[in-house]
């Protein structure tokens, strides 16, 4: 990492660095695509899924700094195991929920690594990410509520244990945040795997009946939340995107170190020397972006800090289509074969533009921002 870390940060990255070494190859494709409940554990008792929750709730207190840091630091793992999108989404809105036996009881498991808590909000898979409309209703029936209503892109949708879904009240504008057992009655849930390893699912309610206490309670209105979620989301997909391309660009290296050309080794021909460092300035225009984002939403929340994230999230979706373009062209035929872990990262940076909004959904916050400084 070339800015300087506090302590507490070095903790957390050594604590990753660890991990990468002991189980994860750098230069080979891991062979290892589905998820490992043991694993993921292992996360929860290194304290990782309470990072930035706060210590009431059971977490480490941690700033929203501090876990962009983490999330860049395993980034090179490339894996499976949904970490960024669990601890931006489900950690993050079960931590601003009010206090109740069942978000307590919910938190508890999802911290201990017990359970995965997926957000269904989105309902169209064409739609963008943030300040959508929802159609999903929950019409309250005595002491109950009967959801009716389709959610579409869930990620983790198909390995949680529990949703967390966005319904409107009857037919009010009041927008809830449910808690729906993945095996509750009327539950309908459709798996597919995305081209980077990820899963999403698509997610029915025909009639899904609940207590009145699986609705979240929170000081702010539900889409101010989810919103600020989506925006955590964001973040911390910007910081996985710069933490693969400096492996993108360590592997890079590293090839053309290695490989020689009419008795000369490539990394010293002029041409390949520029195109190396052309992508690490392209990495340090990121690092530079992303640090300043990390210190606005710990001073302002992410919510307020929405322009400085815009700003990453765009450069993250630049620079990871540069480096990755670049890294399988100096690869040459191998760039894209199995063996290689440049594949799998060209995958992961294209699936991480698509996701938390694309570039052109923040560029748009980003000049509505500016239009208003």
């Amino acid at each position: 990492m070339d800015f300087h870390a506090a302590p507490e940060q070095q903790a957390l990255i050594d604590s990753a660095v660890r991990l990468l070494q002991d189980h994860y190859s750098q230069t080979t494709s891991n062979a290892r695509t589905e998820f490992d409940a043991e694993r993921w554990q292992q996360f929860a008792e290194l304290g990782w899924l309470g990072t930035a929750l706060a210590e009431g709730n059971g977490g480490l207190g941690l700033p929203e700094s501090m876990l962009n840091i983490l999330v860049e630091a395993l980034a090179p793992a490339a894996m499976p195991e949904p970490f960024v999108s669990q601890v931006s989404l489900a950690g993050y809105l079960l931590n601003a929920a009010s206090p109740s036996a069942r978000r307590d009881e919910c938190m508890a498991k999802w911290l201990a690594g017990d359970e995965l808590v997926a957000l269904a909000h989105h309902e169209a898979r064409e739609q963008a990410c943030f300040g959508q409309p929802v159609h999903t209703r929950a019409t309250a029936r005595g002491d109950e509520l009967v959801v009716q209503g389709h959610k579409a892109v869930v990620l983790d949708g198909g390995r949680a244990d529990r949703l967390l879904v966005s319904a409107r009240l009857n037919d009010s504008a009041a927008m809830l945040l449910l808690l729906v057992p993945q095996d509750a009655p009327g539950l309908e849930v459709t798996r597919h795997a995305t081209f980077d390893g990820r899963e999403l699912a698509d997610v029915d309610l025909n009639g899904v009946v609940l207590s009145r206490d699986a609705r979240l309670e929170f000081a702010e209105p539900v889409a101010t939340r989810i919103d600020a979620a989506l925006r955590s989301f964001a973040l911390h997909l910007a910081a996985d995107s710069l933490g693969t391309a400096k492996a993108l660009f360590k592997l890079s290296h590293e090839h053309l170190a290695e490989r020689e050309q009419f008795g000369v080794k490539l990394v010293e021909f002029q041409a390949l020397q520029h195109r190396l460092v052309d992508m690490q300035l392209a990495i340090t225009r990121l690092e530079s972006l992303l640090a300043l984002a990390r210190t606005r939403s710990d001073a302002d929340g992410v919510s307020s800090a929405r322009e400085f994230i815009a700003a990453a999230k765009i450069q993250a979706g630049v620079v990871g289509r540069h480096l990755a373009h670049e890294s399988v062209q100096l690869h040459g035929a191998i760039g894209m074969t199995e063996e290689l872990l440049v594949g799998r990262y060209f995958k992961r940076l294209t699936a991480n533009e698509l996701l938390g909004g694309t570039g052109v959904e923040h560029l748009r916050v980003f000049r509505a921002q500016r239009a208003l400084s």
